[in-house]
């Protein structure tokens, strides 16, 4: 945990967890496994369920990714993590104008909607 300098402080509610498994994984060996080995406990006021609730996980992936990008390169990891942070940056630039025109568009049918007679 010293070696990689612990939890960020600006990560205190979602991606918490994350942000100190990426530091660590970039340095120490890791098992993967498709075995179920720990539940995470869930629940009505948990970060992920108030990001969720408040439709903001999306946003809060793209802080994760931006972050982890400059840490990655900061620490001078091997190139092909940079090369995958940013395509997963990438995509997830797309998925949030993407929500967002949707939004555009779900706004823009309803007033059309209440114009047009019935």
């Amino acid at each position: 945990m010293n070696e990689v300098g612990g939890f960020e402080p600006a990560f205190r509610s979602m991606f918490e967890d994350a942000v100190f498994f990426a530091k660590a994984l970039l340095i120490a060996p890791f098992f993967v496994s498709a075995e179920v080995l720990f539940k995470y406990r869930q629940h009505g006021s948990s970060a992920g369920a108030i990001s969720s609730a408040a439709n903001r996980d999306a946003w809060a992936r793209l802080r994760f990714l931006l972050w982890f990008k400059r840490y990655v390169q900061k620490t001078a990891a091997d190139p092909r993590v940079t090369k995958l942070v940013q395509s997963l940056i990438r995509k997830q630039f797309w998925l949030l104008a993407s929500q967002h025109l949707k939004s555009i568009f779900r706004k823009q049918m309803a007033v059309l909607i209440g114009l047009v007679p019935s």
